[in-house]
């Protein structure tokens, strides 16, 4: 498991070289770092195919639609089983950009390839109902974490056990403890 959130992280090229050297990485956290788009695209490259990948948090990274086609083909991995895309309680208190997704069908993709998908405030141009009856069509069975929706049967729970596995959620850290 890698944790870079909040570092400041800008060049995905950098990310990506340590992805490269890590052919067993089982979750990826870069949530909370300025990556934008262009850093996004070298960081999914390097992602997609990854062998072992299960979990990657990619929040509050200033990613659009433009970031879909890299998501989509890093959830092509039949071992991706949670995709975060959310922004958090401290995305504001660290000066983080919310991801900002318009493109439903491109996220209704996402959401059939994984077994938890967090949306939480990265679809501020959908509306909830809008959201809803998409995904319930095209993936019923994917625990869905978004402002104002919460699907599938014991979706906290479930949620929190495929985007956070034991080992990350001992994490001592001020993003973990102080500001939620």
């Amino acid at each position: 498991h890698l944790y870079l959130s909040i570092n400041g992280i800008r060049d995905g090229e950098v990310v990506a070289r340590v992805v490269r050297a890590c052919p067993r990485l089982r979750s990826l956290f870069v949530g909370l770092n300025p990556l934008g788009d262009a850093g996004a695209r070298v960081l999914l490259e390097a992602l997609a195919g990854h062998p072992t990948l299960e979990r990657l948090e990619i929040g509050a990274a200033g990613l659009t639609d433009a970031s879909l086609p890299g998501l989509q083909r890093v959830a092509e991995s039949p071992q991706l089983k949670c995709l975060v895309l959310s922004s958090y309680k401290s995305t504001v208190f660290f000066a983080g950009e919310h991801n900002n997704f318009t493109d439903l069908p491109g996220i209704c993709a996402l959401a059939q390839r994984v077994q938890g998908l967090g949306l939480n405030s990265a679809v501020p141009g959908i509306p909830v109902e809008d959201l809803e009856q998409a995904l319930g069509a095209a993936a019923p069975e994917t625990v869905v974490m978004a402002t104002g929706l919460t699907r599938g049967e014991g979706a906290n729970e479930t949620f929190r056990l495929l985007s956070h596995p034991e080992q990350v959620e001992h994490i001592d850290s001020i993003y973990r403890n102080e500001c939620h």
